[in-house]
């Protein structure tokens, strides 16, 4: 299961979705493999006008926690999100893709982000 954090929507009705995830793989459309996320910790889901996932991003991490506070995004479809990592240890965004970004916090304390995904996720 899963918590949203940040909810929007862009000019056509798309809607966007950040948020963490709780346990194990997690389901967002049953009849899409792009709904699927095997692992993570939080995730980036844009979903179409009527609800239709239409990818998945997920954030991997071996420290305490993500929480993605605000999300936006732009007119080319490009996605942003601000938030904060909790605990020491480090951060995938986008695991598995050509341009994922591994990222590493500090000591217990949190550490802001601002990340941007690409309008194809």
């Amino acid at each position: 299961m899963g918590r949203r954090h940040a909810v929007t929507t862009d000019a056509n009705g798309t809607i966007y979705v950040a948020g963490e995830l709780r346990s194990g793989p997690t389901v967002f459309d049953d009849d899409s493999p792009k709904g699927l996320v095997e692992s993570g910790i939080a995730f980036v889901a844009r979903f179409d006008e009527d609800g239709v996932v239409e990818w998945v991003a997920p954030i991997t991490g071996d420290a305490i926690g993500i929480q993605t506070d605000d999300i936006d995004v732009d007119p080319y479809g490009n996605v942003y999100i601000a938030g904060e990592m909790e605990g020491g240890g480090m951060y995938t965004f986008g695991p598995g893709e050509a341009n994922e970004v591994t990222v590493s916090t500090q000591g217990n304390f949190a550490d802001l982000f601002i990340a941007k995904f690409a309008a194809n996720g």
